[in-house]
């Protein structure tokens, strides 16, 4: 192989590498919960009286929601059977530090999260959910197992996970053409 080919497949490769992560930003980076961080008020959140109310100082940081009883938001736009991380920060409000689980995460009212406090810290949570439709209804709550717990909650986040597929593509991409070009030289 000349030296100028070598040069332009290594750019080739270079830039590949370097932009093929580009592609998930635009789709898989996007945080498809509306207003997560609280920093302003609720909206975006189905709330009612008993859910809970906006604090706009005790944010992690700035605003967050203190949980009474549970919050939802319907997020659209997924791709069925493709993997979410739903990820956020939580810290108990009042109450107890004990062993019964007190604060939950649901996914269409199935809880797929729950957690007893442990300290009165912020905490984070996090967790992978494969989606079977283009839409859920995700909800945070407080009081779960008849408990009396309040709980603020902050910087609430869904976003897609990018396919390990995706990557190994791109590497087999590569061999093909190092390998195509490489074998055609030799044979000229």
């Amino acid at each position: 192989m000349n030296k100028l080919l070598l040069v332009k497949l290594w750019n080739i490769i270079s830039v590949s590498v370097i932009l093929f992560p580009l592609t998930f930003s635009s789709k898989g980076q996007r945080n498809l919960v509306i207003n997560g961080g609280f920093d302003n008020n609720a909206s975006g959140w189905l709330t009612n009286a008993s859910s809970g109310y906006y604090d706009p100082l005790k944010g992690d940081p700035g605003g967050c929601f203190t949980l009474l009883g549970s919050i939802s938001q319907n997020v659209n736009g997924l791709i069925p059977d493709s993997n979410y991380l739903i990820f956020g920060s939580y810290s108990i409000e009042g109450g107890p530090i004990g062993s019964t689980p007190s604060f939950g995460v649901a996914v269409n009212d199935i809880y797929v999260y729950e957690v007893a406090p442990q300290d009165y810290n912020w905490d984070d949570f996090s967790f992978i959910y494969t989606a079977s439709s283009s839409s859920i209804l995700l909800s945070l709550a407080a009081e779960i197992n008849e408990t009396s717990d309040a709980y603020r909650i902050d910087n609430i986040s869904m976003m897609l996970v990018p396919e390990p597929s995706a990557w190994n593509l791109l590497l087999l991409g590569s061999g093909v053409f190092i390998y195509v070009h490489t074998r055609k030289h030799h044979s000229a």
